[in-house]
């Protein structure tokens, strides 16, 4: 699934295989910050800003768990999956900001697949 992170500096996009990755990859990325909007086959599909709270009742009406206990799972259970996520965060077009949200993502990757190899 293909999403645009929704931010007022770099026009981003973001691959995912399913909602709930997305939804976590975006709030760890953004610190809940960057809303998310499906393209193509994601059309219809995203996860809202979260700057004045509210992230736990729109991850249980979701996925019927809290941010933290989504959060957990997905570290837990899907963390390829989050990693890759995460890596498949592609600038459109050159221009890019000071946040390189690119940069941040690549660096939060690689944090999920050390983590996987320390509790191996």
């Amino acid at each position: 699934m293909k999403f645009e992170i929704i931010n007022p500096s770099d026009a981003c996009t973001m691959h995912a295989p399913d909602l709930e990755v997305a939804a976590v990859a975006v709030s760890f990325l953004g610190d809940g910050k960057y809303p998310l909007e499906g393209l193509d086959d994601a059309a219809g599909q995203g996860v809202p800003a979260f700057l004045f709270g509210g992230h736990d009742e729109w991850f249980s009406s979701k996925f019927g768990m809290s941010f933290q206990d989504t959060a957990e799972h997905v570290l837990n259970h899907r963390n390829e999956e989050l990693a890759t996520t995460l890596d498949s965060v592609t600038l459109r077009g050159t221009r890019t900001s000071m946040n390189d949200i690119g940069g941040r993502a690549r660096a939060l990757a690689q944090a999920v697949r050390r983590k996987v190899s320390s509790n191996a």
